[in-house]
C-alpha cells in the first residue's frame, strides 16, 4: 500500500491476502470487522482502504510471541497507531476503531459478555499460533460472528522452523479442531494455501 505507512513486514501481501480477499464479498461488505492479532495494522489499514468497513476492533497484546523473538517489539504499537491514522486520512467515511488491548482468550470472553453475539461481519485470525490458543480464539469468535459472515484464519500450514516446536506451534493443529467440531455450520471458500477461510452459515441452513 502507498502513502506514508510505516510497515517493517509485508506478511498481509507475502500471504496474497490483498489478492485473494477482493474476490470475497463478505469481506469487502463487511461493516463490522474484528482482527485477533494485529501487530503493525497492515490488515486493518487494508480493510480500511478497500471495504465499506465503519466499525473496526483490534484485538492485541503488541508485545509479541516466541515467533517475534527476533524483532524489536518496542515500537510497533506505535507504527500501528501511525499507521491506523494514516488511514484513516485516506478515507472519506468515518471509521470507529478500538484498540482492545489484552490476550485474546479475555477480551473476546468479555465481547461476548458485553452482548456482541453475532456482531461482527468479518473477522480474521491472526494472533498466537499456539493450537491450543488458536481453538480457543476460533470457538469464542465464531460466537461473535454473524450469520453468513466471514471469519480467516492465517497461517494454516506454518510452525516455527527457527524454534523446531513443531506442532506446538501449528495453528492448523486448533484450526482443524475447530472445523471438525463447526463442520455443519461451516461453508468453505477457496484461499490461498496459507489461509482458511470459512462463512457461518445460517442456523436454518
Amino acid at each position: 500500500m502507498a502513502g506514508d505507512y510505516r510497515f517493517t513486514q509485508n506478511w498481509f501481501e507475502t500471504s496474497k491476502c490483498a489478492e485473494y480477499w477482493p474476490m470475497v464479498d463478505q469481506i469487502i461488505e463487511a461493516k463490522s470487522y474484528l482482527e485477533v492479532g494485529s501487530f503493525e495494522g497492515y490488515s486493518t489499514c487494508w480493510m480500511i482502504e478497500n471495504t465499506r468497513v465503519e466499525s473496526i476492533i483490534c484485538i492485541d497484546t503488541w508485545q509479541g510471541g516466541v515467533e517475534h523473538n527476533s524483532l524489536d517489539m518496542s515500537s510497533v504499537e506505535a507504527r500501528f497507531d501511525h499507521n491506523i491514522s494514516i488511514a484513516g486520512e485516506k478515507v472519506a467515511r468515518e471509521v470507529a476503531l478500538m484498540k482492545n488491548q489484552g490476550h485474546s482468550l479475555q477480551r473476546l470472553a468479555e465481547l461476548i459478555a458485553q452482548g456482541g453475539s453475532g456482531q461482527f461481519d468479518c473477522i480474521y485470525i491472526d494472533g498466537s499460533h499456539r493450537p491450543a490458543d488458536v481453538l480457543a480464539d476460533a470457538v469464542l469468535s465464531f460466537e461473535l460472528l454473524s450469520p453468513g459472515g466471514c471469519i480467516i484464519f492465517d497461517d494454516y500450514c506454518w510452525s516455527n522452523v527457527a524454534t523446531g516446536d513443531g506442532i506446538n506451534s501449528a495453528p492448523k493443529i486448533g484450526i482443524d479442531a475447530f472445523t471438525t467440531c463447526f463442520f455443519n455450520e461451516l461453508a468453505f471458500i477457496d484461499a490461498p494455501l496459507g489461509q482458511l477461510m470459512c462463512l457461518k452459515k445460517n442456523r436454518e441452513g
